[in-house]
């Protein structure tokens, strides 16, 4: 396995790691993945001339997720014939990246879940410490329950 399919499979793993945490026990058997490149949706290949800035925008994302996913050692090298993931499957939530000055707390809020809960699901130590461009897991269909 070369150092870029080594990067790549280590970041699919976690990614998988991730989302197989928070499904129950019975759907963890159902959705069982033989091949980490099955949780790509979207594969772009690099033409000559084009830049990671390029990239995202045709895609609707940011240099820095382009970065996380596909394990780039450095985002100005990138070459033709190179395979990018561009998008994730993502079957019961989302991902999102944490932006400059954004906490756990807020983004709990904007959708609608527990600190906690995002925590865990993230395998988090410390709530209070997210970086720019870390990638969290959302999971779809958790919802904040309401003291009555």
């Amino acid at each position: 396995m070369n150092r870029r399919s080594m990067g790549w499979f280590v970041a699919v793993v976690l990614i998988l790691g991730v989302a197989l945490l928070s499904m129950p026990r019975s759907a963890q058997a159902a959705e069982r993945i033989n091949d980490p490149r099955e949780l790509c949706k979207t594969w772009h290949t690099v033409v000559r001339g084009e830049d990671l800035t390029q990239i995202a925008a045709k895609y609707n994302t940011n240099v820095l997720f382009l970065v996380y996913l596909n394990q780039v050692p450095d985002p100005n090298l990138i070459y033709p014939g190179q395979e990018l993931c561009v998008a994730l499957k993502v079957r019961a939530g989302r991902l999102y990246m944490v932006s400059s000055g954004e906490t756990l707390t807020g983004i709990a809020t904007k959708y609608n879940s527990e600190v906690a809960y995002l925590v865990d699901v993230n395998n988090l130590y410390d709530q209070n410490y997210l970086f720019v461009g870390q990638v969290l897991y959302i999971p779809k269909g958790h919802i904040l329950e309401v003291a009555r």
